[in-house]
């Protein structure tokens, strides 16, 4: 329950390691009264706290090329992938996106660049293509 009336979370059964750790959590009233601490204006708000050492600080990665963080998604936060290789989950940390409304243009446009993105993302981090990229960022 918040001040602003309560929130309702579907979990996926596609990602079944987040889905039971967050029941979990809540079905141990870990999460009552946390604040939402990061608040970010059309994009997210993040909620969460630092839990005991009998839990787990970290879930392994489950993403699914279907899913998609839209408008009312619940997500696990984690930490950036210099620090996280493995982009690995926060056990304990959760955000809720609020999105953005896109017209069709500002939605092709940001198609476009997360495309672009995804592509150059995938020639670089190819281990077949690192060494040639280390020695063109040299040049």
């Amino acid at each position: 329950m918040t001040e602003f009336g309560p929130i309702v979370l579907r979990l996926s059964d596609e990602t079944p390691k987040h889905r039971d750790n967050f029941i979990r959590l809540v079905e141990e009233h870990q999460f009552d009264n946390i604040n939402f601490y990061r608040i970010i204006n059309s994009f997210l708000i993040q909620a969460g706290k630092d839990l005991p050492a009998k839990y787990p600080a970290l879930i392994d990665a489950e993403f699914r090329p279907d899913l998609f963080h839209k408008r009312g998604a619940l997500n696990a936060a984690r930490e950036g992938d210099e620090f996280n290789p493995m982009q690995a989950s926060a056990s304990s940390h959760f955000t809720i996106i609020q999105g953005k409304v896109f017209t069709d243009s500002t939605l092709m446009i940001a198609e476009n660049r997360i495309n672009d993105w995804l592509a150059y993302n995938k020639v670089i981090n190819d281990p077949a293509n690192a060494a040639l990229f280390l020695r063109l960022k040299d040049i």
